[in-house]
């Protein structure tokens, strides 16, 4: 790109160049090393105005971009022809406790929402991870250890501002653009940069059934050769809806031991969670496991103890979920097979965790049409691939695709579920399901990016 074309823009908004040798690479860092490609440029806006004027000048002079919030999607990458539009210096939320919503804006991370909420006694649907941008994980659905209770992510959101294709800045709700709001609330990565949510936040009573906050976390583990007797007591759990629990069956060597086991990782619920957990588990204290135990977490803490798996660089990682009908303890036990031999044969890929991950129950309905399309899932694989060293990522490839094979065995392909938020490759269907909601995505798409400025997606 010319540097007479990225020294114009640099006098309207703060821009660093590969010149600008350890602000650049700081900038550039993300979660993942995969398919991580070094821009011209990197756009810094630090106001919903620069936000705008960056996107129209990469589109009035045709320069590729992305938006990265948070960077842990793979895809928020763009090669030495484009410039990446980075949010992290134009971040923030607000809260109206009283009418129990908020404004997110820019490239505010997950965390800072759920410490600002909690203030005020409130919380929302968000990821398990801290470092997440906030935006990104509403628009692309939100699949959270709260979806039973509170709805995804995507449900929640009452309102946007968006620019456009075109470098428009507009409002988007049921009063103004009402059918882009049907797009965003699930695909909203690709109609344009969203630059504000307004989303809906619950007391702590509504979301967690008691005003301290706290939920119930806990970890049972057992060594790997006992994971069949493990998923047959976990059947009667997973689907056991009389409790408000949920969370992973997991195969992976986690630090500091690095040893291979099977972790049962839940989390409960209730009005005194840590009485009830008795209750709820006692099938799995009644194997006698390795370790387990758990307590009480403020919600505003509940995904510290994945600060180490959430933080940027160390290494080629990908997240990976599809959808599934119901834990079959064969095939989890043959996901664990082809877990040893993955690490066995790669040791740099030991950081890998093939898991199940359950709730038992499902998904709150939203009372509105939507492109999201996952309320009828409850059951998912979460599989994360994590290679510290570049010649294990094809054999981790290779395993990760064997599982989810394994573990779709017994579905028809048009069965087949894709979480938006970890996927965009393979059919369209498999993300936004039904034709009626693919066909309406399609024309939304034309008259909104018909140029595919924010991807070809739908195109």
């Amino acid at each position: 790109m010319a540097a007479t074309l990225i020294k114009t823009i640099a006098q309207e908004l703060h821009v660093l160049t590969p010149a600008d040798t350890a602000e650049f690479e700081k900038y550039l860092q993300r979660w993942s090393g995969i398919n991580l490609r070094r821009p011209a440029a990197i756009l810094l806006p630090r106001t919903e105005e620069e936000c705008q004027k960056a996107v129209h000048w990469a589109v009035t002079n045709k320069v590729p971009f992305t938006a990265k919030s948070g960077g842990h999607s793979l895809y928020s990458t763009v090669n030495y022809k484009g410039v990446v539009i980075d949010l992290s210096d134009y971040a923030g939320i607000t809260h109206d406790a009283a009418n129990k919503t908020a404004v997110l804006w820019g490239g505010v991370i997950t965390k800072t929402v759920a410490v600002e909420l909690a203030k005020d006694g409130c919380c929302t649907t968000l990821p398990a991870v801290n470092a997440v941008g906030a935006i990104p994980f509403f628009l692309n659905g939100g699949l959270s250890k709260n979806v039973a209770q509170l709805g995804y992510a995507s449900d929640l959101i009452v309102s946007a501002r968006l620019i456009t294709a075109d470098g428009k800045l507009i409002d988007v709700d049921e009063k103004n653009n009402p059918e882009l709001l049907y797009a965003i609330r699930g695909a909203g990565q690709y109609f344009g940069l969203v630059t504000q949510i307004t989303i809906r936040t619950f007391t702590f009573e509504e979301a967690l059934d008691n005003s301290r906050g706290n939920v119930w976390d806990g970890r049972f583990i057992f060594p790997v050769d006992r994971v069949q007797e493990v998923c047959e007591v976990m059947k009667g759990i997973v689907s056991n809806d009389k409790y408000a629990a949920n969370g992973l069956i997991m195969v992976g060597a986690p630090p500091p031991a690095r040893k291979p086991c099977i972790a049962i990782l839940p989390r409960l619920m209730a009005k005194d969670p840590s009485t009830l957990q008795q209750e709820a588990f006692k099938t799995l204290y009644d194997l006698n496991p390795l370790i387990s135990g758990g307590g009480e977490v403020h919600i505003a803490n509940a995904a510290d103890a994945l600060d180490p798996l959430g933080a940027p660089g160390g290494g080629y990682k990908k997240l990976v979920l599809t959808g599934l009908q119901e834990l079959e303890p064969d095939r989890f036990t043959e996901v664990t097979n082809i877990w040893q031999e993955l690490t066995t044969s790669h040791p740099s890929a030991l950081s890998t965790t093939f898991a199940f991950q359950w709730d038992s129950r499902l998904p709150k309905p939203a009372p509105f049409e939507s492109a999201n399309s996952m309320h009828n899932v409850q059951f998912w694989a979460n599989n994360m691939t994590w290679c510290t060293g570049g010649d294990s990522v094809e054999a981790a490839e290779a395993a990760l695709q064997k599982v989810i094979g394994v573990l779709r065995g017994g579905q028809r392909e048009e069965e087949y579920v894709d979480f938006a938020n970890s996927l965009r490759g393979g059919p369209v269907e498999r993300r936004y399901a039904g034709e009626a909601r693919v066909g309406k995505l399609k024309e939304l798409k034309r008259v909104w990016d018909g140029e595919g400025v924010f991807s070809r997606e739908f195109l």
